[in-house]
């Protein structure tokens, strides 16, 4: 018997770092993604993915600027929360329950080349020369959000 409680401790306390090193691993995938991507380093703060209540919380989040620009910061967001729905993702559909994006600050700067920021991540120029109202192949034909809070605190240009 006390063989069997000892088995059932392990694999509870197993469980228990799985969940917590599960949401550590899926922050710094994204952090790698974003940085792979765009060539700007994100940080965030917590993030927290619940499947249960599929859900999605990120807190104090940051993308800073490419190299050569004076300010550090681009995006500061504080919160950002999604609430979805599972099903419709396998129709490749999107339904939001509920979106919260607290944006405090957003900088658009030009370097020393006369470039912004923005025109400086990685990717930006090849979506910009194509048609915007194309469906891409695999892409999401439909997105619905049922309650949207967006909080915008400073936009500098």
């Amino acid at each position: 018997m006390k063989k069997i409680l000892n088995i059932l401790l392990i694999l509870l306390l197993a469980i228990m770092v799985m969940a917590v090193a599960r949401d550590l691993i899926i922050k710094n995938v994204i952090e790698k993604a974003v940085l792979m991507a765009t060539g700007m380093k994100m940080d965030i703060g917590q993030l927290k993915v619940s499947v249960p209540k599929t859900s999605i919380s990120i807190r104090d989040m940051v993308i800073s600027n490419p190299e050569g620009f004076s300010d550090k910061i681009m995006l500061n967001m504080p919160e950002v929360y999604v609430d979805y729905e599972l099903l419709p993702l396998l129709k490749k559909e999107v339904h939001l329950r509920e979106l919260r994006i607290n944006l405090k600050e957003f900088t658009i700067v030009r370097g020393i080349d006369g470039k912004t920021n923005l025109e400086q991540v990685r990717g930006l120029k090849d979506r910009k020369n194509k048609p915007g109202k194309e469906k891409r192949a695999g892409g999401l034909s439909n997105l619905n959000i049922d309650s949207l809070s967006l909080k915008i605190g400073k936009v500098v240009y």
